[in-house]
């Protein structure tokens, strides 16, 4: 027995919405932002994503906190950037405000900058002393940490 067209129920926009938002954060994580444009873009209703993004919010598929910290914890020790470099990456990724304000200074004051660096000097390492530090300052550390870092590797 044949099923006919009238009988297969389409799915509504907001459960597609959902499903493609699950897909979306089951790749990467993201922020609620990010979410909500990949979604528009994707042409779904303003009313639709409004849902998917509500209802991640609600069961705590997407958390712009935990993805802060993490994201902070893995910019400082693992790809060795220093605070100044950190803060302008997070404020690319599209936080909301209230988050940067309430936790980004929380998360950075966990790194520990000092090692950091020194761990980041040898990758850096110029001929000159001042290319190293312009690296290092690149990388977003300050000159109290650079100095200090060249300073312990000297002795």
């Amino acid at each position: 027995m044949m099923e006919t067209q009238a009988s297969v129920q389409p799915k509504s926009d907001n459960e597609r919405a959902l499903k493609s938002a699950l897909n979306i954060l089951a790749y990467a994580e993201c922020t609620e932002q990010t979410l909500r444009q990949k979604l528009l873009d994707k042409g779904y209703p303003e009313e639709s994503t409004e849902f998917a993004v509500d209802y991640m919010l609600k069961h705590r598929y997407l958390d712009e906190k935990r993805y802060l910290y993490r994201l902070v914890e893995y910019l400082g020790n693992v790809k060795l950037y220093g605070r100044r470099r950190i803060a302008m990456q997070v404020r690319l990724k599209g936080f909301a405000s209230d988050t940067l304000a309430y936790h980004l200074e929380d998360a950075l004051s966990r790194l520990d900058e000092r090692e950091n660096c020194k761990k980041a000097l040898p990758k850096v390492r110029k001929t000159d002393d001042k290319k190293t530090v312009d690296a290092l300052m690149r990388r977003g550390f300050l000159y109290g940490d650079i100095k200090a870092a060249m300073t312990a590797e000297e002795e």
